[in-house]
């Protein structure tokens, strides 16, 4: 015999096996009591949750031979449960909305229900998806569902109530179905494993229950799969992680100290390594946002944590704040997640971002050089702050006056006076827009993922004067960017990080870096001299020689 899958062999046959559901079997038992049954019934929820069980069910009990009317207790054994159970009954038909969904099988059902059942007490159509119906089909569907007669009763299922129209929703009982609680799906999948003689460890199935977001057939099916990969061992964790995808909450806690330690660099190569062995950056992303939502739990209410998970914040890092601002940071990504095709990224600059606001620039490492400035301390004061001595490129017209005077004191014996020079802006720099760069691109990322997305691919070309010239590789990344609201967007932002007005210029060079590619500008032979381009990268300007 064909081997049958878990969720299948376990199926509720009657309301007394519904589990998590309480509130929905418990209606129905008592109209199915009292007499008085509904023509048309409106199952929504989660998938997984029984709503197509339960309409089952419901059949059984209208259509049950063992008493002489309908009945919360169907007994199983008569003609008609048995072919409900079997999916052979003449009088419950089960309808698939999305191969179903057009005004010429609607037909067809409202010239069936107009011949009484064959051996039964209910004629029941169950539409499952009835979201996926055009409109047309939901319109020649109303008369019927208004009036239907006496023998027939409605049952749809559907995962996206908002899509039904709201002239179906008003002639119909809905019932919300509720994603299944942890403790419930793992008493369920306990009571599975050991009917199925399966062994399995606690902290699987508690693994398992969370993978599987309130889903009971998720969960059955993660079981089944899971017992397939271990063969005769327990099944642990382990095996539920590589079968799911799952990250060990080990590699979060890594990730954690790295972040709170001040290394993004280390963050980002753990966060690399995750990805590459396979795990999806969405799973990734859902799983980071609960570890940070059980280290709150951890700082409040510890026993709400499983026990085999609260050994990894006893040593962890950070406050609460910490968690609360991470958790922020992930969901913003997880949001912008269906926007992108590059999910990764998002992931990425979430951890930048977060890193940026919790970590203090003193103790920052592993990132890229920054190049600290006085007017960090002073926006007035525009001055490098390094070991290197300080030069200060100064006009021709001035250069002989000053040229008696000694070379400026290195930075560690500027006297305190410095803090009275005038304000003076500082030459754009390649070097100088890049240090900008990973903030326009977190910031422009959150506002509007797909400028985002285009803008990580081009490159800080040349800076002249107030001028950025981007490069892209392709073209129609070059046309989304520039754009003039795109544009617009990115001079508004790199002017207020850069603290002046600048403009953008988008190019698209060939390989020779002299003809334009597909109609793109390119850079003019003028701006790509050794100079110009040794001008852009550091901070200086070209003067007249003195005769």
């Amino acid at each position: 015999m064909t081997y049958q899958a878990l969720y299948r062999v376990y199926r509720p046959q009657t309301f007394a096996d519904v589990v998590g559901q309480d509130h929905i079997v418990r209606t129905l038992e008592n109209m199915l009591q009292q007499g008085r049954m509904y023509h048309a019934f409106l199952f929504c929820g989660p998938r997984g949750t029984g709503k197509t069980t339960l309409a089952k069910i419901l059949a059984k009990a209208l259509n049950c031979m063992s008493t002489d009317k309908p009945t919360p207790k169907p007994c199983l054994t008569c003609p008609s449960c048995v072919a409900i159970k079997q999916g052979s009954s003449l009088d419950v038909l089960e309808i698939d909305g999305a191969s179903n969904r057009g005004i010429d099988e609607i037909r067809d059902l409202r010239e069936g229900v107009k011949f009484a059942p064959n051996q039964s007490r209910y004629k029941v159509y169950i539409i499952d998806e009835v979201h996926m119906l055009t409109l047309e089909a939901f319109n020649a569907l109303l008369k019927t569902l208004e009036e239907p007669p006496q023998h027939v009763v409605f049952i749809f299922a559907t995962t996206e109530v908002q899509k039904v129209p709201a002239t179906i929703l008003s002639r119909v009982q809905r019932f919300d179905f509720r994603r299944l609680s942890l403790s419930v799906i793992v008493e369920r999948l306990r009571q599975v494993a050991d009917s199925s003689h399966i062994a399995v460890e606690g902290a699987a199935l508690q693994a398992i229950a969370q993978a599987a977001h309130g889903g009971l057939r998720d969960a059955l099916a993660m079981l089944d799969q899971t017992h397939s990969y271990a063969g005769d061992e327990s099944i642990t964790v382990g095996h539920v992680q590589e079968v799911v995808g799952l990250v060990p909450y080990a590699e979060y806690a890594r990730l954690w100290s790295s972040l709170l330690g001040g290394s993004i660099k280390s963050a980002l190569l753990s966060l690399r390594e995750i990805v590459d062995r396979g795990r999806e950056p969405v799973q990734v992303l859902s799983g980071f946002i609960r570890f940070g939502r059980d280290f709150l739990l951890y700082k409040s209410a510890p026993d709400l944590i499983a026990p085999e998970n609260r050994a990894y914040f006893v040593d962890l890092p950070g406050e609460s704040s910490h968690a609360v601002t991470l958790i922020e940071e992930l969901l913003k990504a997880e949001r912008n997640l269906g926007s992108t095709s590059e999910p990764s990224v998002l992931l990425e600059l979430a951890l930048l971002r977060f890193w940026q606001q919790q970590t203090p620039k003193a103790t920052r490492s592993g990132s890229l050089p920054v190049v600290e400035t006085v007017s960090e301390r002073n926006p007035d004061i525009s001055m490098p702050v390094e070991p290197e001595p300080l030069e200060v490129a100064e006009p021709a017209a001035n250069l002989a006056e000053h040229q008696e005077e000694e070379a400026p004191p290195s930075i560690h014996e500027v006297p305190a006076e410095i803090d009275k020079v005038p304000s003076t802006k500082k030459p754009l720099t390649i070097r100088r827009v890049g240090q900008k760069w990973s903030d326009l691109l977190a910031k422009i990322m959150s506002d509007s993922p797909a400028l985002g997305a285009k803008l990580a691919g081009a490159r800080i070309a040349l800076c002249q004067g107030n001028k950025i010239i981007l490069q892209f590789e392709k073209e129609f990344s070059r046309k989304f960017v520039a754009q003039p609201d795109n544009l617009a967007t990115v001079c508004q932002e790199l002017s207020r990080l850069l603290e002046q007005p600048v403009e953008v210029e988008c190019v698209v060079l060939s390989e020779d870096a002299q003809a334009p590619k597909e109609g793109g500008d390119a850079l003019p032979p003028s701006e790509t001299d050794a100079l110009k381009v040794a001008l852009s990268l550091f901070e200086g300007e070209s003067i007249d020689p003195i005769s």
